[in-house]
């Protein structure tokens, strides 16, 4: 997957985090071009307030792909008034706000856009103390989710633990998750999706008893 190069991504990172209005060049709020931004963003909330929080996110990442397509690693600042990046900014903030309210889906997806940034930012030692807020924002979400029995939830925090993503990395604490992962798949009788899950467990602790007795078990089914 692609992402916009790492000064786009810390200032779009940055005025995402702060406010979604605030956007580069955009501080006369009376600019006429800054207020059909508002307003095609208060439309687009209107409009994903009547969506499912995974109907939101498949948006969001639609609308992330058109933006790579017609910006590539460039950053420019019309990017702001482009129709696609209020989309994106219309569709965070009610994310955000459903997650505030601990809605398990809208945790997860919301989880997974903030771990993308943990991730890209983990990986620039330029980006230093702005990683901590997208890692523990992603962490506290998944786990929101984990907490009402979602399988991915639960893989997606093995892998923070695996990579060290905001976390302290930790094969045995990753290990654990995708098993708790695998025993919710095999649960919601997705036998393929256990399978994996455990071979992703016994990929990073090959001895694990427990990985090995859930593999058992399924094998013998």
């Amino acid at each position: 997957m692609r992402f916009l190069n790492y000064t786009s991504l810390i200032l779009i990172t940055i005025l995402m985090m702060a406010s979604p209005f605030v956007v580069y060049g955009e501080l006369n709020t009376a600019d006429t071009r800054v207020q059909e931004r508002l307003r095609a963003i208060e439309r687009y909330k209107s409009e994903a307030k009547l969506m499912s929080s995974y109907k939101i996110y498949q948006e969001y990442e639609k609308s992330s792909e058109l933006l790579r397509l017609k910006y590539g690693d460039n950053f420019e600042p019309r990017i702001y008034y482009d129709p696609e990046n209020q989309k994106r900014a219309a569709f965070f903030i009610i994310l955000r706000e459903r997650s505030k309210n601990k809605e398990p889906y809208a945790c997860l997806c919301y989880g997974l856009l903030q771990l993308r940034l943990c991730r890209v930012l983990s990986e620039q030692t330029e980006a230093g103390s702005l990683t901590k807020e997208p890692c523990s924002d992603a962490l506290e979400n998944l786990k929101v989710a984990a907490r009402n029995n979602n399988p991915a939830a639960m893989q997606f925090i093995a892998i923070m633990y695996k990579d060290g993503l905001g976390v302290k990395k930790s094969k045995y604490v990753a290990a654990d998750w995708f098993i708790k992962a695998a025993k919710q798949w095999h649960h919601l009788n997705s036998r393929e999706n256990a399978l994996s899950t455990i071979e992703d467990a016994l990929n990073i602790v090959p001895d694990h008893p427990g990985a090995l007795r859930l593999r058992k078990l399924l094998f013998n089914e």
